[in-house]
């Protein structure tokens, strides 16, 4: 419990409130983050940002909270570069983030395909010639 509090706050520091929508934390977009594969390949920098707050983060005032986050973005950067990846994956890909922008923005928010636009499948004999081809290039000794 503690750890998702714990993120749930660090989101809301990270992706704050604005206007009606509620901050990455609020939206609960916690629960995702170990679902991203970008944590996958770098397993345990989630909770090493987490084990690097304050034991008092919680009951810290928000500037406070930020302060705390700053110093761990320098002292452990490749973990909180992890986070905030994650986290950013997270908001930008929610529905309701996504709907925000379109209305602010008019920008249709979301995946390029589909819509409307078909792809044909690819036809791999296409590069039959190719793949039986002899290498023509010169091979070069490190």
């Amino acid at each position: 419990m503690r750890r998702r509090e714990l993120l749930d706050v660090v989101l809301d520091r990270l992706l704050p409130p604005v206007d009606e929508l509620g901050g990455a934390g609020a939206l609960g977009l916690a629960a995702s983050l170990d679902r991203d594969p970008l944590a996958d390949a770098a397993p345990g920098a989630l909770d090493e940002v987490l084990a690097a707050l304050p034991k008092d983060f919680l009951d810290r005032d928000g500037e406070d909270q930020d302060r705390s986050l700053q110093q761990i973005e320098t002292q452990q950067a490749e973990a909180f570069s992890i986070l905030i990846s994650v986290a950013y994956n997270a908001y930008y890909v929610d529905p309701r983030v996504l709907e925000r922008i379109e209305g602010r923005t008019a920008y249709k928010a979301g995946p390029p395909q589909p819509r409307g636009y078909e792809i044909e499948p690819f036809d791999e004999t296409l590069l039959a010639q190719i793949s039986r081809r002899e290498p023509f290039w010169r091979k070069v000794d490190p």
